[in-house]
Parts: C-alpha cells; sequence; structure tokens
C-alpha cells in the first residue's frame, strides 16, 4: 500500500471509530437519568487538592493513562461528587456502566461473584481507599459491570458519565490516528 493510500486508509478508520462511539453515546443519551435525578450527588466546587487528586488517579488508571493533560483536565472539570453511606453498593457486578468513579474519601471493597453458594458477598479482591478508581472497563468495553464496588465507610467520589467519559476517549482515538497518518 502506498502512503497516500495508508494516509487515506488511516483517516477514514479514524472518522468511522468517531462516528460509531458518538452513534453509541446519542443511542446511550436517551437512557441516562437526568443530572438532578442521580441519587447523592453533591453540587460543590473542586479544590486544587480535590483536582490534584482526581488527576493522579486518572493518570494512574491503566487503561486510560495515554490521556493527554487536556484530556485529563476535560475529565476533571466534567466530574461530580457523589456521597455513599457505608454499605451503599456504589456499582453493582452485572450491571451496565453509567460512569467512572474516583474515591475522594472513604473506603471502599471491591468483590467478584463467582459462585453465590461459595459466597454470597463475593470474592473481595481490592480494598481502596483516597485515590481509588473504578468503572472504566464497562465504560471501554460497553460491556456489564465486572465486580460489585461497595462503601465500607462514608464515601464521596467523583464520578464522569459514560457519554462524557466516551467522548474524551474518541478524541484520544482520533488524535492517535491523525498521528498515525501523519506519520504514514
Amino acid at each position: 500500500m502506498n502512503s497516500s493510500r495508508r494516509r487515506k486508509f488511516a483517516s477514514l478508520t479514524a472518522n468511522l471509530v468517531v462516528q460509531f462511539l458518538q452513534k453509541q453515546q446519542d443511542t446511550d443519551e436517551h437512557r441516562r437519568a437526568p443530572q438532578s435525578v442521580l441519587l447523592g450527588e453533591i453540587a460543590r466546587q473542586k479544590t486544587e487538592q480535590v483536582r490534584d487528586l482526581l488527576r493522579k488517579a486518572i493518570r494512574d488508571t491503566t487503561l486510560i493513562q495515554a490521556l493527554d493533560n487536556i484530556q485529563v483536565d476535560k475529565m476533571v472539570d466534567l466530574m461530580s461528587a457523589r456521597s455513599f453511606a457505608k454499605g451503599d453498593k456504589i456499582v453493582r457486578q452485572g450491571e451496565r456502566g453509567d460512569a467512572f468513579y474516583v474515591l475522594e474519601s472513604g473506603t471502599i471493597d471491591i468483590r467478584i461473584q463467582k459462585d453465590a453458594q461459595k459466597s454470597p458477598e463475593g470474592q473481595l479482591v481490592m480494598r481502596g481507599s483516597a485515590g481509588a478508581s473504578f468503572g472504566e472497563l464497562a465504560l471501554l468495553y460497553n460491556s456489564p459491570r465486572a465486580a460489585t464496588v461497595t462503601a465500607t465507610s462514608d464515601c464521596v467520589v467523583w464520578a464522569v458519565d459514560r457519554h462524557s467519559f466516551r467522548m474524551i476517549i474518541a478524541k484520544l482515538s482520533e488524535d492517535r490516528f491523525k498521528e498515525t497518518e501523519q506519520f504514514l
């Protein structure tokens, strides 16, 4: 394949990926609850300390650490705080993912249910505290939640909704394809 064909192919592929993600998000949009209906959401400004915690958590999340500083800041800007009481299920295994989360305060248990007869709560795979992040797998791969996350103390988490998360990831994909196209 000559270089002009490679560039055309890379450009076409990038456009198709972005169109697919936008169409998927448009489909998801009508299923989302209005922002005011989300239980436990706290309307407050982010301090610089909270913004730093969110940036670090996003950069430490393996599947999305390729985001550049502008994309990380955009994700931080779009995050909203939600509170959960001790014992609340923040996400449930098998449910459709609606957000990516970063824990600001409190503690969580992450459990995977493999066999209900062995342990009705599931196997503990991780305990998390301030700076822990979760929920990106279901959003990236449009798959059900892989684990249940339970607040083991009163918690404040910051969340970015599925639509916003996927738009940022789509932009990353588009940028990567443009870089490849320029290289070719």
